[in-house]
C-alpha cells in the first residue's frame, strides 16, 4: 500500500459558522427561537435551519435583521463566527497533522 502525503489549505469561512454564533448569542440572552422569528418575521423552519448550519450562505440582510432582533452589533456576530471557525479549523488541522500521511 502506497502512502501519499497530503497538503491541506485551511480557509477561514466565518459565515459557515454564523448559525452557531447566532444560536449561542440567542441562548446567552435567554431567548427562544420563536422570539427571534417573531421579531424578524422569519419562517420558523428557515431560522432553525440557519442556526443548525443547513443554510450555508445567508444573506447579509438576513444576518443584519437577526443581529437587530438580538440587540447586538452585526460585527460581534461575525467576529464570534470567526472565532468558532478558527477553533474548528485548528482542531481539524491538529487531527490531520497527527496523522501526517494517509493511505491511498
Amino acid at each position: 500500500m502506497m502512502k501519499k502525503k497530503i497538503t491541506i489549505e485551511i480557509v477561514e469561512a466565518p459565515l459557515l459558522e454564523i448559525g452557531q454564533a447566532i444560536r449561542k448569542t440567542r441562548e446567552e440572552k435567554g431567548l427562544k427561537l420563536y422570539d427571534i422569528t417573531r421579531l424578524t418575521g422569519m419562517d420558523n423552519g428557515y431560522y432553525s435551519r440557519l442556526e443548525k448550519g443547513a443554510i450555508k450562505n445567508p444573506g447579509i440582510n438576513t444576518i443584519m435583521l437577526i443581529a437587530e432582533a438580538l440587540e447586538v452589533d452585526i460585527c460581534d456576530l461575525i467576529n464570534l463566527a470567526k472565532k468558532m471557525s478558527r477553533k474548528i479549523n485548528d482542531s481539524a488541522f491538529k487531527r490531520i497533522k497527527k496523522r501526517g500521511t494517509i493511505p491511498t
